[in-house]
């Protein structure tokens, strides 16, 4: 039988996160499967591992201009965002972050070209087109 954190993740639909809210701990919202808005504080610094992987009704969610950093499998299965724009203070995206991603969907980078901390492996598992600032 399915425990109440399970049953919580499928019926989620939407999320608010509080302004003080630093950071998406690990797993937050992982296989949130009904999951498909997302506002993140604009005090959000941080995206830790799998915080959204399997979201696959995820269709929108804003990244605030002060994060810094999406760790490894963060928007992993993330596969209905259509866009999703990457702010220029992100100084560090770790391994696969968003494996699982198709060429129907487009990344845009506030950067225009990875900075210094991102893994090599960030856009593993990624064909979504990667449109750089100019």
């Amino acid at each position: 039988s399915k425990s109440t954190s399970d049953k919580m993740r499928i019926m989620l639909e939407s999320v608010v996160l509080n302004t003080n809210c630093f950071s998406v701990p690990q797993y937050t919202f992982q296989n949130c499967v009904n999951l498909t808005n997302v506002k993140l504080s604009s005090k959000t610094v941080y995206v830790y591992a799998y915080a959204f992987d399997g979201c696959s009704s995820l269709t929108s969610i804003v990244l605030p201009a002060g994060l810094r950093q999406i760790n490894d499998y963060a928007f992993a299965g993330c596969t209905s965002i259509e866009e999703l724009n990457i702010p220029s203070s992100v100084i560090e995206i770790r391994s696969f972050a968003f494996s699982g991603w198709s060429s129907s969907q487009t990344i845009y980078m506030g950067l225009s070209a990875p900075a210094d901390g991102w893994y090599e492996d960030w856009q593993a598992g990624c064909f979504a087109k990667i449109v750089w600032a100019s």
